[in-house]
């Protein structure tokens, strides 16, 4: 795609995983129609931002560096480029600022279904106040997400050596084996699903809502 070899992060953001290829494949399964190219476009880039961004928080930026970030992209301008962020955060951000951008520009029938149901999705007050309690199906899909992050990232993280994951401590806490650490974590993720599932079988609006978050953030670690 040629937005992404514009960016050119492979040499802006040599820390950064290239998992371009990866992501639109996920996409494609989820938007196969023919007539949703907008869909499919869109949510790649989106997928490929947000696996940028990931590596810097978890594997590259300082603790200073990232709270600048952060704040960035809650006042949503392009100030922030040129007077507080890091160099090599300058282009990511752009890309973040130009992205979301490019989907207020395109008027479609497509678009205009994707904002109808964003508009529906927003989370209200009463949602917050029920994730704040910690609801047995927050704390399975927030654990299902978790594991299945780290075992997918180990061998990368292994690499980086810039943070310890859950296998890694899992393996010097128990002293085991790398294919015993994985079926472990098989085994959690499995009953954590479990969980889930029974919490599906009395179904809530905000279980709903958690499910369509869940769902989001699912596929982009699988």
């Amino acid at each position: 795609m040629w937005w992404w070899k514009d960016l050119d992060f492979s040499s802006k953001l040599p820390f950064a995983r290239d998992r371009l290829v990866e992501g639109y494949f996920w996409i494609a399964i989820s938007c196969f129609k023919p007539q949703y190219p907008y869909a499919r476009r869109i949510q790649t880039k989106l997928h490929a931002l947000v696996t940028t961004i990931d590596d810097k928080f978890d594997g590259y930026g300082t603790l200073e560096e990232l709270e600048l970030l952060t704040e960035a992209i809650g006042r949503w301008d392009t100030d922030s480029i040129h007077h507080q962020l890091p160099e090599y955060m300058k282009t990511c951000y752009q890309a973040v600022l130009d992205f979301y951008r490019e989907i207020e520009e395109i008027e479609n029938i497509e678009r205009q279904i994707c904002v109808h149901h964003a508009k529906d999705a927003v989370a209200t007050k009463e949602v917050f106040d029920w994730v704040l309690q910690n609801p047995k199906m927050v704390r399975a899909s927030a654990t299902v997400i978790r594991l299945m992050d780290d075992m997918a990232s180990h061998k990368f993280e292994e690499e980086r050596r810039y943070t310890p994951s859950s296998i890694e401590c899992y393996l010097k806490q128990h002293g085991v084996s790398e294919q015993q650490a994985y079926d472990e974590f098989h085994k959690r993720i499995e009953n954590e699903w479990k969980d889930m599932n029974e919490e599906c079988l009395k179904p809530t609006a905000f279980q709903c809502f958690s499910l369509v978050v869940f769902s989001t953030l699912l596929e982009q670690q699988m």
